[in-house]
């Protein structure tokens, strides 16, 4: 994937990024080449990823084609959900999923977690504060990339992501 000035691309935790400019930076004494991107849909936030740092450059990633989002999408209702018991050993897992960017794992991760919830608030509990940031971040990562590639706005993104999930329940699932 061409890594190139006004480029959109998907970063994982950030969502869907503008890479807005590339430039030298002064870092400590070294003068490095950066990728300046900004995410598409969060005001005053941008990052700067250095040219030469291979491990975050591999982590941009193209965003999904119309097609694979609404694949990725109707499919959730057949998505493992992937419920951990020990608390260390899931945040640990929800992280990595967080940090790859793997759009079938962070749909599995938000199904499962809204699904935790749901099934918590109807016994007057809450989900964890890990899990309900975890569940934010995969859910803002997958509903900015919707927004973005079918053009729609957040709220019809959230709506039609829930709605999948919650096919997820029904008797014919």
């Amino acid at each position: 994937m061409p890594l190139r000035k006004n480029a959109i691309v998907f970063y994982p935790t950030y969502g869907v990024c503008k890479i807005c400019d590339i430039s030298q930076k002064l870092i400590g004494s070294d003068t490095i080449e950066c990728y300046h991107i900004h995410p598409l849909y969060e005001k005053n936030c941008s990052v700067l990823v250095p040219t030469t740092n291979k491990k975050a450059i591999s982590r941009m990633r193209r965003v999904l084609s119309r097609q694979e989002m609404s694949t990725l999408l109707r499919n959730m209702p057949a998505q493992p959900t992937i419920w951990i018991e020990n608390a260390t050993a899931r945040k640990k897992r929800y992280e990595e999923i967080l940090e790859s960017g793997d759009r079938q794992a962070l749909s599995s991760l938000a199904k499962t977690l809204y699904l935790r919830r749901r099934t918590l608030k109807e016994q007057g509990k809450k989900l964890l504060p890990a899990d309900e940031q975890s569940l934010q971040t995969a859910e803002k990562m997958l509903h900015d990339e919707a927004c973005h590639v079918l053009g729609i706005e957040h709220e019809q993104a959230l709506d039609f992501i829930l709605e999948q999930i919650q096919k997820s329940d029904s008797p014919s699932h």
